[in-house]
């Protein structure tokens, strides 16, 4: 069992959007790892291993799903039993960004999460942001004139996500480059009164209180 699930459609999602909380208590999923894009997936794997190391969660990876062809049907499936494995209190899903996979993802995941008397209840649900989300949003965000509205915020030590992050070092570009998730998280602490946050969007709290989470590095 795990308190904390976090999906991740891909090895560096889990540290984009939510490197400021995680902990030992979580446990994450990814989704799918490429064959060959910019390193091996060899190498991809081994950085993934560092990343959960550094942050001391658990994590289990689908080898057999084809990046950039993420499958609904397939996938409801697999989240079902991820979590009737670890019965968490708190899932995380990426919210859904220009990316067809991590469409795909919560599509999937909005199946698999339906109340139904044989799986796991999960009772908090949570959207996280990453950069590319604020940077260049998704067509119906664009079509209803909307942005990510985060609606829960956690505080972070921006220190110790950039580091995670620098971890996944063949994934560390200018287009969510370190200085920009900074950024972001100096404007996410803004809005919730710390130094450094992580937005996220609730979209179901059935037991909040079991949201502690992040910590403030000024605190």
């Amino acid at each position: 069992m795990s308190e904390f699930l976090l999906i991740s459609p891909h090895l560096d999602d889990e540290v984009l959007g939510c490197g400021g909380i995680l902990d030992e208590r979580f446990h994450v999923h990814y989704c799918g790892v490429d064959e060959f894009h910019i390193i091996d997936r060899e190498k991809r794997l081994k950085e993934a291993a560092a990343v959960a190391d550094n942050f001391g969660f658990t994590y289990s990876v689908n080898l057999e799903n084809k990046v950039n062809d993420y499958r609904i049907f397939d996938l409801i499936g697999e989240l079902e039993e991820v979590i009737n494995e670890h019965k968490p209190v708190t899932f995380f899903l990426p919210y859904p960004s220009y990316n067809q996979d991590h469409r795909t993802i919560l599509d999937a995941a909005m199946v698999a999460l339906r109340p139904h008397d044989i799986n796991h209840f999960v009772r908090n649900v949570l959207l996280y942001e990453e950069i590319q989300v604020s940077v260049w949003p998704y067509r119906e965000d664009i079509l209803h004139g909307q942005t990510y509205n985060p609606n829960c915020y956690f505080p972070i030590d921006i220190d110790r996500k950039i580091k995670g992050y620098h971890l996944h070092a063949s994934q560390v570009r200018a287009m969510r480059s370190p200085e920009m998730l900074t950024a972001l998280s100096k404007w996410r602490g803004v809005q919730s009164g710390f130094d450094y946050a992580e937005g996220y969007m609730a979209i179901k709290l059935c037991q909040p209180t079991h949201l502690v989470l992040g910590k403030d590095s000024q605190a």
